[in-house]
């Protein structure tokens, strides 16, 4: 919210892109899945570092560019994906900043120059990014998955620049958001951010936990458009007709938001279970136990991450299979069995 109205200098388009963005149902999975909270970190840092430098361009004042590199710092820390920082403060800059390129050139130099080193990192470094084990890459994939990601994002700013299209044709005016540069920026920034996700080979489109930046667009995008006809309504009617069009599309949002609670809720249900069971008969144990798990309905990775961050067992003594691929096991002295019926796990107590 604070980002849109110092960008765009406008209360109510920062207030109509606030409220979007909390209710706004595309980018809820890493508000519900604490595997993916580094979307969350990220998106943080990709919103501290932009808007820090804003006030920056805004201000000339250096602590706000001093805590824009911190942040910039903080996001390289978060998650690769940080990539996207340096040309969205080019096209902050573009949008806000004053005076010739030539002199503004050298407040980017930092963030360029460390972004080109993590790249170079990334191809000829030590460790090497693990592209193969990632499952991503440059093929013609790329462009669908941008693109089928791209329209999902822009369903409601469609509705929005359609109604505000049709206001400035009955006013016989121009259509303001198109003069806008902070309208372009958004839009860049969404162009911007959907790039280094639509390379994952194994997504038909942006899954929710990688749209939560791009997500930031979508909302300001909105907030814009809501603004420029809210502006343009002379009587109490009209103004409280489109804010009625306003909560209808945040109720819309929340509904879908609650009926996908239930679904995240379920699919958490194994692996909550797993935990409570681990603490329940295994704290306090004096000797190495081992725990078989059966059945476990995602993959093991899933479940050893689970015993890793969430229990105080050792996650090399949490073995797991499935009745369907029988493999030697170990003798147990816990063993789990998932019931998919009751959605809970029958166990053998310590002996």
């Amino acid at each position: 919210m604070h980002l849109v109205r110092a960008v765009a200098g406008n209360w109510r388009a920062a207030v109509a892109a606030g409220l979007f963005f909390v209710a706004y149902e595309r980018h809820q999975e890493p508000v519900f899945w604490i595997g993916a909270s580094h979307e969350l970190l990220l998106a943080l840092g990709v919103l501290a570092t932009t808007y820090a430098f804003v006030r920056y361009r805004q201000s000339g004042r250096r602590g706000w560019y001093a805590l824009a590199l911190v942040a910039f710092v903080f996001s390289v820390f978060a998650k690769e994906s940080f990539l996207v920082i340096p040309p969205l403060l080019v096209l902050a800059d573009w949008c806000v900043g004053r005076g010739p390129w030539r002199g503004r050139w050298r407040a980017h130099a930092p963030f360029w120059l460390a972004t080109a080193a993590y790249v170079a990192l990334m191809y000829a470094g030590p460790w090497p990014y693990p592209f193969g084990e990632t499952q991503s890459g440059l093929t013609p994939h790329f462009f669908g998955v941008y693109l089928r990601s791209l329209n999902r994002l822009l369903l409601f700013v469609y509705g929005f620049f359609a109604l505000g299209w049709i206001v400035s044709r009955l006013k016989q005016e121009p259509f303001a958001p198109l003069r806008l540069r902070a309208f372009f920026f958004f839009l860049a920034w969404l162009l911007v951010t959907i790039g280094p996700y639509s390379f994952i080979l194994y997504e038909k489109q942006l899954s929710s936990r990688h749209t939560y930046i791009p997500s930031v667009a979508t909302a300001a995008l909105v907030g814009l458009l809501f603004a420029f006809v809210w502006e343009r309504a002379r009587s109490g009617s009209m103004r409280s007709a489109w804010a009625a069009v306003l909560a209808v599309c945040l109720a819309v949002n929340v509904a879908y938001i609650w009926k996908k609670d239930a679904q995240y809720l379920d699919r958490a249900a194994p692996t909550e279970h797993l935990i409570a069971a681990l603490d329940a008969n295994m704290a306090g144990a004096q000797r190495p136990w081992v725990v078989v798990v059966y059945d476990f309905p995602y993959p093991a990775i899933v479940g050893r991450g689970a015993v890793r961050f969430f229990t105080t067992v050792d996650p090399h003594a949490v073995v797991f299979r499935w009745k369907n691929r029988p493999k030697p096991t170990p003798p147990a002295s816990l063993t789990l069995i998932w019931d998919p019926t009751s959605k809970m796990f029958r166990y053998v107590p310590l002996f």
